[in-house]
């Protein structure tokens, strides 16, 4: 094989890509030089390689990692991400990366990782007679009121197997504080900021 950003057969003078013009199905056939294809990068075989580390929300590294695993080759991959102009992305991202950083990940995951960025969580605390108790949420929704919350290790902020969700993003924290009353609402509630 020949090392260029994509594996090339070994003396190969082109390669084809089919690419899909309409929703009828009708295809046109590009034809790519390989000459013209950028060469894989490449490192001395005992350098160390400086890996690229980009923070994005977790949400975007689960949807990277998602499309990743579902897709069949590169540009099935981005399409995933970015959708078509005939199908919305299956596994849309909620920060703009750049389309090469991307593909960079997809293709030399070595040079390129995507970390969850550390964003600032709230709670939301309603006082009961002195005590504080916290307001949980079931993954269908489920409002609960606890005498603790996550980051105090008494439960676990995974919702994927019915825990109770403690500590929220600021936006949905004031969703929730809407949701039950407002903040001089019945309840009084309150949010506040997750110290670490």
């Amino acid at each position: 094989m020949t090392e260029k950003i994509i594996d090339v057969p070994e003396n190969a003078d082109y390669i084809t890509a089919h690419e899909q013009i309409n929703a009828g199905g009708s295809f046109l056939l590009q034809k790519y030089n390989v000459v013209d294809l950028p060469d894989a990068p490449t490192v001395a075989e005992n350098a160390t390689v400086e890996k690229r580390v980009v923070e994005v929300p977790v949400d975007d590294v689960d949807s990277l990692e998602n499309a990743k695993s579902d897709a069949t080759d590169v540009s099935d991959f981005i399409d995933m991400l970015f959708g078509t102009e005939y199908e919305e992305p299956r596994f849309p991202l909620s920060t703009m990366i750049e389309v090469n950083t991307i593909a960079d990940w997809y293709l030399h995951p070595k040079f390129v990782e995507f970390v969850p960025k550390k964003e600032k969580t709230w709670v939301v605390e309603r006082k009961v007679n002195g005590d504080y108790k916290y307001v949980g949420t079931y993954q269908d929704g489920t409002i609960t009121f606890m005498a603790g919350h996550a980051s105090e290790s008494l439960y676990s902020e995974i919702t994927n197997d019915g825990m109770i969700k403690t500590e929220f993003t600021e936006e949905l924290a004031d969703e929730i504080i809407a949701g039950l009353g407002g903040e001089d609402g019945l309840l009084k509630l309150r949010k506040v900021e997750v110290q670490e």
